[in-house]
Formats: C-alpha cells, sequence, structure tokens
C-alpha cells in the first residue's frame, strides 16, 4: 500500500490518498490531479 500527496491540476495540494499505486494513479487521472510525491 502507498500513501501519496496529491495535488490538483493547478498545482495546489488537495488531499493525501491511501491505496495501491495503480489505484492512486486512476483515482489522479479521474479527478484531474497528479501526485506530487509518495510518502513513506
Amino acid at each position: 500500500m502507498e500513501y501519496a500527496k496529491v495535488h490538483d491540476e493547478e498545482g495546489y495540494f488537495k488531499e493525501y490518498v491511501y491505496g495501491e499505486y495503480d489505484e492512486i494513479e486512476l483515482y489522479c487521472k479521474n479527478n484531474n490531479s497528479y501526485v506530487d510525491r509518495y510518502l513513506d
């Protein structure tokens, strides 16, 4: 499981997301956002 810091399409912090890598990437794709970084 991964923990990621997610930003919106304008580059502002949106939320933290927890899940499998593929789930997080799909979530970001579907919500016009991107992963700023994955946290340990």
